[in-house]
């Protein structure tokens, strides 16, 4: 009786194994990986290039002489302060989208989900109203 019972149990075992997920391409990525990709997209976006090739000015005067971070007028010119914003809000925005997949993995822990539910939702917000906001006052 034994024997037939291990023969079952061995088979229910390799049943299982056929019918596991087969690793995802995205699962093999590295963590050290995905935050290169992730701080390299940043750099990206908010203007790094531009910044090594053009070494534009930290702060610039108005026409009042004060100082300001923001290049007004134009949206093709930026400044070092206003590339540097732009990261933060896309590392902002970045963190409220991974908060989000965090919590449609927390099936059992429905409390913590909701949670970083609506962290992620306010980050996210946040990110994208302070982005509008930053170019509605370049733009003028």
């Amino acid at each position: 009786m034994s024997r037939r019972l291990s023969k079952l149990l061995w088979r229910i075992r390799v049943a299982g194994k056929r019918l596991e997920p087969r690793a995802t391409p995205l699962r093999m990525i590295s963590m050290a990986a995905l935050i290169g990709i992730i701080a390299f997209s940043i750099f990206a976006l908010m203007g790094g290039i531009y910044n090594l090739l053009e070494r534009p000015l930290a702060m610039v005067t108005t026409g009042q002489g004060r100082w300001s971070f923001l290049y007004p007028g134009s949206i093709n010119v930026q400044t070092l302060n206003e590339s540097l914003v732009a990261a933060i809000l896309y590392a902002i925005g970045f963190a409220g989208f991974y908060s989000l997949h965090k919590s449609t993995r927390l099936l059992y822990r429905p409390r913590e989900a909701y949670l970083n539910l609506l962290i992620g939702f306010s980050l996210i917000l946040l990110a994208v109203f302070y982005s509008l906001s930053l170019l509605n006052q370049k733009v003028g």
